[in-house]
């Protein structure tokens, strides 16, 4: 059994979003029935060609990356009235008016559409292209994402109760449900949160298309909204910031200038909002340990946070301020003057950005440290035991009422059933719009249906939801009573020498890359050591995936065969230990070479043949050899030392001369 751990567990909202006041305050009776999350609706767009080529994005440099432990330190205090910069608003909006330039460098642009939903037609709404990846990954189709507001270009037009929403497309997310599901997620943890809804969505193109059948988009509430403010905050008259690209809440100085491009306020700030900032971030990153702990609760809601927190790493969201310092929004309550977090863009959650951790990796994130670099904010409030135990609770809580295999399963059951209900009725469709009522003797010819990519982040495959759920739950409880520590992003591997390892002749293949491959290969927890059992475990399947007769032993040729496959895994060797040029060896002539000595190491010469138990015996004294600090785990780098010992200590590598292909007679 796990050792059960004694925390304070604090309630978990189950209402569908909270702010000050408790549970939100719905502003429009028709704006509540339209976000019902497994309803489809039916959208139609309808624009010319010339609207549509408007809209197409121009492109500036992208935004680096900024940590606040880059910057320098502050120089002055107390802060003072930030100087502000006026920045004039246009009087009326204009059609192909360019948005200033987003995190990946769009510069995306409005035109007028036609929009009809549900029987209710509006024109003159403000149609745009929207995103990073999820636009650039989709750029040649066009189901890409899209944002509709409807009073753009129309003062005080509405759409049941809305001002606008986003129809996002689910890019790299074959679920489609990852969005859906993930903000309800959190607006169960109490955290302010967008709804969701699906709808069915054509577009025309005058001239280009006509009602095309375009896909199922799941509709995201628009946060940067005063509704969506007053629901939440009970004022919409706070400053609201949408940060991109900085990590850890850099400080930038006493100048609001400089915070500008990177905190990204959505409208202009007072004076007073703009110095609240500063020295939020000032107390965060360069406050004594027992200021901090003194003063955090009065810049921040600090129980709202860690449920933002415990929703983050309990769907291994890494697409957001833990990993890339985006994807966000603040809120500064003028309520009670302190920040709020509220998350964005969901569809790389449940272990689907792969760019931070392989979906292994996810599944084990780090519950204590689930972020990659330096962040202040997660670590300081972490280290004081009052709101540890809070953060555990909200996570250990939510695991009791909502995630878990009961309830979120028939959740997923719920959504997936939509999904597909949609998807019948988008074939129904399609085979209706080429039918014919005409008599003919000729079959009508019905072109195949465009069908959503069925893969993940970057070409991957994407756990599927429910697997993703069993292994992270398993995950959770192991870190809460102590079993493992769990998964931290961008851990940096110790510096390793040049391919062919240190001593071994080159020919035994690029050791540094092998010992990658085998520690990726073995480390069940992902906290890149290996223990005793873990190197035995993968032994048992390397041994069981060989012995493809099932006679309980291995030869040379069988291990062979096993090396070659796993050794494809490794980068071709371009320089030998010597940083001389070479050719690279194939798989087949490295593995020769390590199946011989893994019959001389097991010592087996004689009979040519080993089992299982002989393997696992020299895996034994092998980690012994590994092992030299006494831990009970080898890293890398100590697994590249055995490696090369072994190759090393190995008979000298003989040439062999290939025979002529046209011998002499």
């Amino acid at each position: 059994m796990r050792r059960t751990i004694g925390i304070l567990i604090f309630g978990v909202s189950a209402l569908s979003g909270s702010g000050v006041g408790g549970a939100a305050r719905e502003q429009s009776p028709k704006a509540g029935e339209f976000w019902t999350a497994d309803r489809v609706h039916t959208i139609q767009v309808r624009i010319t060609q010339q609207q549509w080529f408007r809209m197409q994005p121009t492109r500036k440099q992208t935004l680096q990356r900024l940590d606040a432990s880059a910057m320098a330190r502050p120089t002055t205090q107390p802060t003072t009235k930030p100087v502000m910069t006026a920045h004039p608003q246009p009087a009326q909006h204009r059609e192909g008016e360019r948005l200033p330039p987003n995190f990946y460098g769009y510069e995306f642009a409005y035109a007028k559409a036609e929009f009809a939903c549900d029987g209710e037609s509006l024109k003159d709404v403000g149609f745009r292209l929207r995103g990073n990846s999820s636009y650039s990954g989709s750029a040649s189709g066009f189901k890409r994402p899209y944002k509709v507001d409807f009073n753009r270009f129309v003062e005080g037009q509405k759409f049941q109760g809305l001002t606008s929403f986003f129809l996002n497309n689910n890019a790299y997310d074959p679920s489609m449900l990852r969005e859906t599901l993930a903000y309800e997620v959190f607006r169960k943890l109490g955290v302010p949160a967008p709804r969701t809804t699906l709808a069915m969505v054509y577009l025309s193109i005058e001239g280009r298309l006509d009602r095309e059948y375009i896909g199922v988009y799941t509709l995201i509430e628009d946060i940067d909204t005063k509704a969506f403010l007053k629901n939440h905050f009970g004022s919409a008259k706070g400053m609201l910031l949408k940060p991109w690209s900085i990590r850890g809440l850099p400080y930038m100085g006493e100048q609001w200038g400089a915070y500008e491009s990177r905190y990204n306020p959505r409208s202009e700030p007072t004076p007073e909002a703009a110095k609240r900032t500063i020295e939020f971030t000032r107390l965060v990153n360069y406050a004594a340990d027992e200021t901090f702990g003194r003063q955090i609760g009065g810049y921040l809601n600090i129980d709202e946070f860690l449920r933002l927190l415990a929703g983050d790493v309990m769907l291994s969201n890494l697409d957001t301020f833990l990993f890339t310092g985006h994807n966000f929004y603040m809120y500064l309550n003028p309520e009670d003057n302190r920040f709020y977090m509220m998350p964005w863009d969901m569809n790389l959650s449940f272990a689907n950005f792969t760019s931070a951790a392989t979906v292994g990796q996810h599944l084990h994130l780090s519950i204590m440290r689930p972020h990659s670099g330096e962040m202040k904010l997660i670590d300081r409030l972490l280290a004081i035991p009052q709101y540890n135990a809070m953060y555990r609770g909200h996570i250990k809580g939510f695991m009791g009422t909502f995630f878990n295999a009961e309830k979120f399963f028939a959740r997923i059951d719920v959504m997936q059933g939509a999904i597909a209900k949609a998807d019948a009725m988008a074939e129904e469709a399609w085979k209706a719009k080429y039918a014919t009522t005409q008599p003919t003797t000729r079959a009508v010819r019905i072109p195949p249906r465009p069908v959503a990519s069925q893969t993940g982040w970057n070409g991957g495959s994407a756990i599927g939801l429910k697997a993703f759920v069993t292994a992270r739950i398993e995950s959770l409880n192991a870190q809460l009573a102590g079993e493992t520590e769990g998964f931290v992003p961008g851990y940096h591997r110790p510096p390793i020498p040049p391919a062919g390892g240190l001593r071994a002749n080159a020919s035994y293949g690029n050791l540094a890359a092998t010992a990658a491959v085998v520690m990726r290969g073995s480390d069940g927890d992902y906290d890149s050591k290996l223990t005793r059992a873990e190197l035995k475990g993968a032994i048992r399947g390397f041994f069981a995936d060989a012995d493809t007769s099932r006679q309980n032993w291995l030869d040379e040729a069988k291990l062979t065969q096993a090396f070659v496959r796993g050794l494809q895994q490794v980068q071709a060797q371009r320089r030998n230990d010597r940083g001389e040029r070479r050719v690279a060896n194939r798989p087949g002539e490295s593995a020769a070479l390590w199946a011989s000595i893994v019959i001389r190491a097991v010592g087996v010469e004689t009979s040519g043949r080993v089992t299982l138990e002989q393997m696992l015996s020299a895996a034994d004294r092998a980690f012994d050899g590994a092992d030299k600090d006494h831990s009970g785990k080898v890293d890398e780098s100590e697994l590249l030392q055995v490696l090369d010992s072994m190759a090393a200590a190995a008979p000298p590598v003989v040439a062999t001369t290939r025979p002529a292909t046209n011998p002499a007679k």
